[in-house]
């Protein structure tokens, strides 16, 4: 019984260790960007966000967005090798987009 909890205890670490990078990268954005811009980005209103900001807490529809935001963002950097590239392309007019 020890050798099974032993076991489920180590694939839980090892999920939750999975996510880290995103929980991090999470709270970046959340302490960096939050303010109009960032509401914006995720569709949530500014009082909303301040509030949420205020209360430390996002709800699941709100963290899934900022997850998705994130994982973008990163894919971004990688690509333009660095963060202000990336921000300014994400931020940019896409034509293919008429104008998006």
């Amino acid at each position: 019984m020890n050798g099974l909890v032993s076991s489920l205890n180590d694939q839980s670490r090892a999920r939750q260790d999975r996510w880290k990078p995103l929980r991090s990268k999470r709270e970046e954005i959340l302490a960096d960007r939050v303010g109009p811009e960032l509401a914006a980005a995720l569709g949530i209103p500014e009082r909303t966000m301040a509030r949420r900001k205020r209360e430390g807490m996002l709800n699941s529809e709100e963290s899934a967005k900022v997850v998705r935001l994130a994982r973008v963002i990163e894919r971004a950097q990688n690509v333009f090798e660095g963060l202000d590239a990336s921000l300014h392309w994400l931020k940019s007019p896409n034509a293919a987009l008429s104008g998006a």
